[in-house]
Order: C-alpha cells, then sequence, then structure tokens
C-alpha cells in the first residue's frame, strides 16, 4: 500500500507517514539512533545519517520522515519501520 508514502520529485527520496500520526519523542529517538549513525536533533525534527546503510533520515515531530537514498517506497517503508519502529 502505497497511500502512505510519497516519491519526492527531483531527489532520491520518499516521505513516509505512519499510519496513525502522533507526537514523537525526537530525544528519546534521537538517543536510539545515535547508536546507529550520527544524528543531530534540530527543534521539531532530527536528522542524520546511518552508519552502515547509505540512507539519510529526517524524522518530524508528527512521526513523518524523509528516507533519503532511495526512490523506492516499500524499501522506505521498511527502513522506516526498523529505525523509527511506528
Amino acid at each position: 500500500d502505497d497511500e502512505d508514502t510519497l516519491r519526492i520529485c527531483g531527489k532520491d527520496a520518499v516521505q513516509v507517514n505512519p499510519q496513525i500520526r502522533g507526537k514523537v519523542d525526537l530525544a528519546s529517538l534521537h538517543s536510539n539512533l545515535s547508536s546507529v549513525g550520527e544524528f543531530e536533533l534540530l527543534g521539531v525534527m532530527l536528522k542524520g545519517d546511518l552508519r552502515d546503510e547509505p540512507y539519510r533520515l529526517s524524522v518530524f515531530h508528527d512521526g513523518r520522515a524523509i528516507i533519503e537514498g532511495t526512490d523506492d517506497p516499500v524499501l522506505a517503508r521498511a527502513i522506516y519501520s526498523r529505525y523509527i519502529g511506528f
């Protein structure tokens, strides 16, 4: 089901929208993701690169995320599930 993903034109990126949106504890997510990459907390978003995979994640406070490094919605959703976990 691709209704929760959107390819971003002109970029090698996919936006993933969780089925249920809610406020994400970005500080806690930052702590978790710091073990798998270099991430920076920037107010209402968390952004960074995974260490062992060629993807960059931008996670917003409402649960949306942009997965850079792929234009495949299925892969983007799998990365989202693995690292963000909604």
